[in-house]
């Protein structure tokens, strides 16, 4: 019975001897192919290797041959570049020609054998011969390495390295991904003998090597066979951080040396006694671990005959180095902590100053926004024509613009490209300054104001003027008379005055009509018509309807934005545009559109209003448009009305006895918005190109000159119920009187 159990338990113990040995040979292979992997990569192998994918990879040794080269710059003179070889359907790599990879291993080999690092056969990498133990001899072949190269960074290539293999390899398969972020540490505790007998200032080998040899096959012997007395909850609790392993393996290490020593092996205390008798002599005066020897600790009892318990040391100064390391982690955490509140600190002061700023700067838009109302309502009593300038976005982008500031306050100025800059700088000042950025939106937003009080009664005239293509047509029609984004005045004032007709409806009744014109070479034609090629009409002045009108064009009744979207499309089809060398779609003459707005309260007086909307013709050069025949004629007489315009504009600000109006049938059609008492605004548009400064600076006097032209206040054209009768009345004696017998 006995002799079973005995059997049994042998069995036992192979088969667990067995499985600890897969498991370490795993680990082991598991430690090469992360390191390789980091250090000469990328392997393209799965994290747990297989043996036969680990040799696999390995074959060609151009992995190997480059590790080795960056450890010690040319280990291997030549390597044999191998292209990334094919996979089979299996996901192993196909074999390779001996010539392939045979020169690579050779030159590895024999640069290992310089280092005196543990080589292998180069059989060993051969698929069909995995035989027991040629792949640990690979792996550790690798591991040598990698020690070899921890070594060299350490010493800086100073002394001599002796490889060992370290005993203390206790891993198990289910720990290797949870140990795999912390190999640095762990392979530092795994190599503790090494560091301890593998120094810089070593004796000889042959002096101590027998006693290393016979220590380190005890141990590894020992640790084998004792492996299966440890609890494997041990490895739990340290890797779930319940216990201190240090303190844990000091324990273990010093109790199972303890018995070994009592009851199994007395003749290690002579080997140990040998071996720090030949060590001692260098860790007298240049080992580290002497500066942090304790003399009144208590030695370990394996070596309390010798008065010296290195191995004690060791431990205590990794303990120590732990203990710092807590430290200096804490004093980091505090520090870290501190830098963290300072920097919240620091945030909020910043939003405080940021906010403080934003309200001084919501504060000033709001005094801005208010000195401009002020300042309109001043142009309103004194009449002045309000100017708004309107900068044209550069379509060419290695063009250079002439505009230097634009100013929130309606300031401008404009640098003269054939000047130096401080002595061409011009400086004007209008109502408003609008960018390259600004959108229809912006533009129509600061003159809604002004168009929304012709239904309070009051004539509105708005027109655009500056060079050809400089963007009138884009401001005043938008893009091609299409519904869009981009809508251009014309549809905008129109749009809001059925939202103020709809939001009034029931306090007063408005009737709103267009017409469409253009003066084309000073002949004025209807655009609304069906033959508007055709169509003369001719500028009467009608006092009872309160100024100048055109009763012969077509007038037709709008009541929603889709009705003027379909007569501005007609009338911009039947406009004259051409192509010239400055603009490819340039108007050819002077655009009217008049809305005519009548109003009947509850109380029964009555309100009539008209507004012009004038998409002026463009001024320009004859040797920059490079038109010739007709178009030639047209920019004549073009470039004859706008001067009219100017003559106009010059008399109106020098408040002269005569204004010539009738010199042009432009100037005629305006004479009620310019010397009337309706409300005026011009709109200058500006072509930013250097090329163009000519013409600009022509578009900013004018502008200039126009704002100091004063028409007086204007007036609201309403008839109250009284006067209307009381107008009857006098009609009625009128007739009575012409019927009377003399």
């Amino acid at each position: 019975m006995a002799l079973m159990e005995d059997s049994k338990r042998a069995r036992m113990h192979d088969i667990n001897l067995a499985s600890r040995k897969a498991e370490e040979a795993a680990w082991r292979r598991y430690q090469a192919t992360e390191w390789l992997e980091g250090f000469a990569g990328p392997l393209g192998l799965p994290r747990q290797p297989s043996e036969r994918e680990f040799i696999s990879c390995l074959r060609n040794g151009q992995f190997l041959c480059n590790a080795i080269n960056r450890i010690q710059a040319g280990a291997v003179p030549k390597v044999v570049e191998i292209n990334s070889p094919q996979l089979s359907h299996t996901g192993e790599t196909q074999p390779l020609t001996a010539y392939q990879y045979f020169e690579n291993v050779r030159n590895f080999l024999v640069a290992v054998e310089d280092l005196q690092l543990p080589a292998f056969e180069a059989s060993d990498l051969e698929r069909d011969t995995l035989e027991a133990g040629s792949v640990g001899k690979v792996v550790d072949c690798i591991l040598g390495l990698k020690a070899y190269h921890e070594w060299k960074q350490m010493n800086s290539n100073n002394g001599l390295h002796k490889h060992m293999r370290s005993p203390l390899v206790m891993h198990s398969a289910n720990r290797m991904n949870a140990r795999s972020s912390a190999a640095t540490p762990s392979d530092s505790r795994r190599q503790l003998f090494d560091t301890s007998y593998a120094n810089d200032r070593q004796p000889p080998i042959g002096e101590s090597g027998s006693f290393e040899e016979s220590i380190v096959k005890f141990l590894t012997d020992y640790m084998v066979e004792g492996k299966e007395n440890i609890d494997r909850n041990l490895f739990a609790s340290i890797a779930n951080g319940k216990q201190d392993s240090i303190k844990l393996f000091t324990k273990i290490i010093s109790r199972c040396l303890e018995e070994q020593l009592q009851g199994k092996h007395p003749e290690l205390d002579l080997v140990f006694g040998d071996l720090l008798k030949v060590k001692g002599r260098s860790l007298s005066t240049s080992s580290p671990l002497e500066d942090l020897y304790t003399r009144g600790s208590k030695c370990c009892r394996t070596c309390s005959k010798e008065g010296n318990c290195n191995h004690r040391n060791v431990f205590q100064m990794q303990e120590r180095e732990l203990l710092d390391l807590k430290t200096l982690l804490v004093k980091t955490k505090r520090e870290f902590e501190d830098l963290q509140s300072q920097f919240q600190r620091d945030l909020k002061h910043l939003g405080n100053q940021v906010q403080e700023m934003s309200t001084a700067a919501l504060g000033y838009h709001k005094v801005v926004k208010e000195n401009r109302n002020l300042y309109n309502m001043v142009q309103d009593l004194k009449g002045n024509i309000r100017v708004h300038c309107r900068i044209r976005p550069i379509f060419n982008a290695e063009a250079t613009t002439v505009v230097d500031l634009i100013g929130e306050d309606g300031s401008l100025v404009i640098v003269d490209p054939s000047k130096p800059q401080r002595d061409g700088r011009k400086m004007f000042r209008f109502n408003r300054v609008f960018g390259p950025l600004a959108t229809q939106d912006d533009v129509y937003m600061d003159t809604q104001p002004l168009i929304r009080s012709v239904m309070d009664g009051y004539n509105v005239c708005i027109f655009a003027y500056g060079q050809t293509g400089s963007g009138k047509t884009h401001t005043m029609s938008g893009p091609s008379g299409e519904l869009t984004k981009d809508m251009g005045i014309n549809y905008l004032a129109l749009n809001d005055l059925f939202e103020l007709s709809n939001r009034r409806k029931d306090i007063i009744n408005y009737e709103i009509h267009i017409q469409m014109v253009e003066i084309y070479n000073e002949q004025v034609r209807d655009l609304l018509a069906e033959d508007s090629a055709s169509s003369r009409l001719e500028i009467r002045s009608c006092t009872s309807d309160g100024g100048l009108s055109l009763p012969d064009a077509t007038m037709h009744s709008v009541q929603s934005t889709a009705d003027v979207l379909n007569l501005m499309k007609l009338g911009d089809m039947n406009r004259v545009v051409s192509t010239t060398a400055l603009n490819n779609r340039s108007s050819r003459s002077h655009s009217v559109l008049t809305v005519h707005v009548q109003g009947k309260d509850v109380s029964g007086s009555i309100l009539r209003s008209c507004l012009h909307l004038v998409d002026l013709a463009g001024s320009e050069r004859v040797d920059k448009s490079e038109v010739t025949g007709e178009r030639l004629k047209e920019a004549q007489y073009i470039n004859r009305s706008l001067s009219c315009l100017g003559d106009v504009i010059t008399a109106l600000a020098q408040k002269n006895s005569h204004i010539p109006y009738r010199n042009s049938k432009l100037t005629l059609l305006l004479q009620d918005s310019l010397g009337g008492h309706a409300k005026t605004l011009m709109l200058a548009h500006l072509n930013p190109e250097a090329d163009s400064f000519g013409e600009s600076m022509s578009t900013l006097k004018f502008a200039q000159r126009v704002s100091t032209v004063e028409l007086g206040v204007a007036r609201v054209n309403k008839e109250t119920r009284e006067v209307m009768q009381l107008k009857e009345q006098v009609c009625t004696w009128v007739i009575s009187m012409f019927q009377m017998p003399f």
